[in-house]
């Protein structure tokens, strides 16, 4: 593995949590995704491949910006409650209506993304509800820890989106976490190079995650050593020394990588999420050219695009998940690998020769 590089996606479903190791955990990278905590440095989805930002914000002295509190004044008159977790009909309701706008792997109905699989009582859920009337319009879902919060989904009604309630509710669990003598917020990750989850910035002075294990502030971002750009750099150099020769190479994301890490099956998932394709033997097997980011190499690779399916995950995948452009049609299975280096100029000239 290359110095200091963790693997792109590491899983754990733990049987036991107590809070204390859930605050390492959420301090080590972690985050919960349904019923078990992942720590993925790319999100390969909707045509593109983006590095994962996970990010904190520290409570000790925290105080929402004027904007948050005109927010949190749109809310006064509501009725706002928070307890333990316990989903229902209303709450099942504004998920269904919620699963449109939501990006990537979506877990059916909310009882399976918080606790499919898992017993209720192994993360400390919250839960804050916001009615109108007798009308339930929002509603989020946090974990505790002994130090820490971690924000999880935040749902609302449509008819009042105009006054940010996906903000208010977070504020909430912030709130709540002062109140309980927490130092830490989570609230999830955002992308680099994709704005869409952005408005968590707006939450206050952000930590983000290194992936060497420390935790700086947004400002001291360089974005040239997140994974995601360190891949897409090393694949646009292969591109340009392939330029001006016979080779037609084509950029296709693989949105299912994650399956080389996390499944362990006889077919060996391809783990790449970008792939060079250059050439394909039929219309379901080529070659190509990747690069693996924990060991710092290319490689040239013999794939095979299977259009079945494996029934192995819960969820079901956003209506934007796929772009069928830029996306493989199906999931590649790494039947052989060819060559491999680290060095563009060498994995170029062997591809080359293997060819003609």
């Amino acid at each position: 593995m290359h110095p200091d590089r963790k693997r792109l996606i590491d899983l754990i479903q733990p049987r036991e949590l107590p809070p204390a190791r859930l605050d390492r955990l959420l301090a080590g990278g972690w985050f919960r995704g349904g019923p078990a905590l992942f720590r993925p440095r790319v999100l390969c989805m909707e045509g593109g491949l983006f590095s994962i930002l996970n990010i904190r914000l520290p409570l000790d002295g925290y105080s929402p910006s004027g904007s948050l509190q005109r927010i949190l004044r749109r809310h006064a008159g509501f009725r706002t409650e928070i307890g333990p977790v316990q989903p229902d009909a209303d709450t099942e309701r504004l998920y269904q209506a919620q699963k449109a706008r939501f990006r990537g792997f979506i877990f059916p109905t909310l009882e399976d993304f918080l606790f499919a699989g898992i017993s209720r009582s192994l993360f400390q859920t919250r839960e804050v509800r916001v009615y109108d009337g007798d009308r339930l319009i929002a509603a989020s879902y946090f974990d505790i820890g002994a130090r820490a919060a971690a924000s999880l989904l935040g749902l609302f009604d449509a008819e009042y989106s105009r006054l940010s309630p996906g903000l208010y509710t977070m504020l909430c669990e912030i709130r709540y976490g002062i109140g309980q003598g927490l130092r830490w917020y989570y609230p999830g990750y955002v992308l680099d190079g994709d704005p869409s989850f952005n408005y968590k910035l707006r939450l206050g002075d952000m930590q983000y995650y290194t992936f060497e294990g420390r935790w700086q502030r947004m400002s001291r971002l360089d974005p040239d050593r997140l994974a995601g750009n360190v891949i897409h750099a090393a694949i646009a150099r292969a591109e340009l020394l392939l330029s001006g020769s016979p080779i037609r190479p084509q950029r296709h994301y693989n949105v299912f990588f994650s399956l080389g890490y996390l499944v362990n099956q006889q077919d060996s998932f391809l783990e790449s999420p970008l792939l060079l394709i250059c050439r394909w033997h039929s219309e379901d097997r080529l070659i190509g050219i990747d690069y693996l980011f924990e060991q710092g190499c290319y490689r040239i690779v013999e794939v095979y695009v299977s259009p079945d399916y494996p029934d192995i995950m819960l969820a079901e995948y956003s209506d934007a998940y796929f772009a069928q452009e830029t996306e493989l049609s199906g999931i590649p299975i790494l039947e052989a690998v060819l060559d491999q280096d680290p060095d563009a100029e060498r994995i170029v000239q062997r591809l080359r020769a293997f060819m003609r």
